[in-house]
């Protein structure tokens, strides 16, 4: 184990800063809650994650072991649920630690990298206050490029949804608009009769 001891006034420099950044954030995620839409992980991101192919993949599909959800052809999966069959395999390290003593102050490094990342990340927040708010009565309203990108398809796709009646969606003066909450249900509903039709190890 290795202890890092830092000077107070850095320490209160620090604390302040994302004190700070904190309630920025707060104040620009407050009106809408987050339904995590973008979060689902479509087949070959769950296969860059844990380094399988498809193949393999589809086999814990159907021995069970990974759930998922399914709009037509695509596949959906939660993070949870690749970190939940991580945390079931992982086998802890158990080396005897050393401890040591590090003293740092702002001028180290590390100390160094966490301001400058501050800094970048400060000015990336003012850039999202001045973006303006695309949520109406507390619904965000999806475009179809957007709506494609979260969902790893075409819009070509999309447009075959529509028409078979796959999503939901509005249609204003030629411009097509998907309701984000919409969109979760239709997942959600899928992954939960997936759970419901298997057992999961």
């Amino acid at each position: 184990m290795e202890l890092v001891c830092i000077d107070k006034q850095t320490f209160e420099e620090l604390r302040i800063r994302f004190c700070k950044f904190e309630e920025r954030m707060t104040h620009i995620c407050r009106p809408v809650e987050d339904l995590g839409l973008k979060n689902w992980l479509d087949n070959q991101e769950v296969c860059d994650v844990l380094r399988i192919n498809k193949k393999t993949l589809q086999a814990y599909r159907a021995k069970g072991i990974l759930p998922f959800s399914r709009i037509k052809n695509k596949l959906f999966y939660k993070p949870e649920d690749i970190q939940r069959l991580l945390d079931l395999s992982y086998s802890p390290f158990n080396k005897e630690q050393i401890m040591s003593y590090h003293f740092i102050d702002k001028k180290d490094p590390h100390i160094d990298v966490m301001f400058q990342g501050l800094e970048k990340l400060e000015k990336m927040l003012s850039v999202l206050e001045e973006i303006p708010k695309t949520f109406f009565n507390g619904e965000r309203f999806l475009t179809d490029e957007e709506l494609s990108n979260v969902l790893r398809v075409s819009r070509r796709t999309l447009q075959e949804y529509r028409t078979s009646g796959v999503i939901p969606y509005y249609l204003v003066q030629g411009k097509a608009l998907y309701k984000e909450s919409d969109i979760m249900k239709i997942l959600d509903d899928a992954y939960k009769r997936c759970r419901e039709e298997q057992r999961w190890v």
